[in-house]
């Protein structure tokens, strides 16, 4: 767990690309956004297809949200990389 230190946002992993898990949504309350619009997302973050990509929240259903949208575009490894 991120200590509260100096950093404005507490947990956070330094290295890490923010994405907002609100753009995954779709509209009225749906899970799902169009694929088109999680890739433009992503895209925006500069995250791309080939990368190796790990969701992360200190709220699980956040992370899934984005976890969920990345596996349905195939972007997820599949295991996380080891920490040293």
């Amino acid at each position: 767990m991120g200590e509260a230190g100096g950093d404005e946002h507490p947990g956070h992993i330094h290295w890490a690309i923010k994405v907002a898990w609100q753009e995954l949504l779709g509209r009225d309350g749906r899970l799902w956004c169009p694929e088109e619009k999680a890739r433009e997302v992503f895209d925006r973050a500069g995250i791309s297809q080939n990368d190796r990509v790990l969701a992360y929240s200190r709220v699980g259903a956040r992370a899934a949200v984005s976890y969920l949208a990345m596996k349905r575009l195939g972007m997820l490894c599949p295991s996380p990389p080891a920490i040293e």
